[in-house]
């Protein structure tokens, strides 16, 4: 949620900073120029500024999680997301073309029962949030049908839909089918399983004895 309250703010950042950014006369026929494309999807450019912006907020709030801070106007800081950003929008659109070829996009009716309630668990969990970090003091004082309305157009002013969190789940539902597909003739014997973990506790051992 709060990824989301700051995206505004990111997104001046992101469209001022990047390293991708133009100066163009028409920013809403820039904002449509296809960066990515795989099959007959494509990703603009407004799209990858858009994750480019959630990357770098979840930066920021992994530094603030550690008591640290973080440049988010630092130009290297940019590039970085905005590459990380990329990279994560090509899996994701292998994946989906990888499930239209399988027909695992095709959903059942309890696929879209499981979307919808976890939506609406989304949805609900990020109600309470505004409630608690965004209304004003006078607005958290309200009650009942009241209340509901002033928590829906804060929600509303952040940009906040329910077609978004459906969306979302549905993706992450088909991407799991996705990985159950990758996986289903795939077998690990306990002994591997403690092996690779034991390796990666080593691993951080060494890495962070002396922190």
């Amino acid at each position: 949620m709060k990824k989301r309250a700051l995206l505004a703010l990111l997104l001046v950042m992101a469209l001022c900073m990047s390293s991708c950014a133009l100066i163009v006369k028409d920013k809403e026929v820039d904002a449509k120029t296809v960066i990515l494309k795989l099959g007959d999807e494509e990703i603009t450019k407004a799209e990858v500024q858009g994750a480019t912006n959630s990357m770098l907020y979840q930066q920021y709030q992994y530094y603030s999680m550690l008591g640290s801070d973080i440049d988010l106007s630092n130009p290297d800081v940019i590039a970085s997301a905005q590459s990380s950003a990329i990279t994560q929008l090509k899996n994701e659109m292998t994946l989906r073309a990888k499930a239209k070829e399988l027909g695992l996009d095709v959903l059942t009716e309890e696929d879209n029962t499981k979307i919808k309630e976890r939506a609406q668990s989304n949805w609900d969990a990020d109600k309470s949030l505004v409630q608690s970090s965004y209304l004003s003091e006078d607005e958290k004082k309200l009650e009942g049908e009241e209340l509901d309305k002033a928590i829906l157009a804060q929600m509303e002013k952040m940009g906040l839909k329910m077609e978004d969190y459906e969306e979302e789940a549905k993706e992450s539902i088909i991407n799991s089918k996705v990985r159950d597909y990758a996986i289903k003739d795939v077998t690990v014997s306990d002994d591997e399983v403690k092996a690779d973990y034991d390796s990666k506790v080593a691993a951080d051992e060494e890495k962070y004895k002396e922190n």
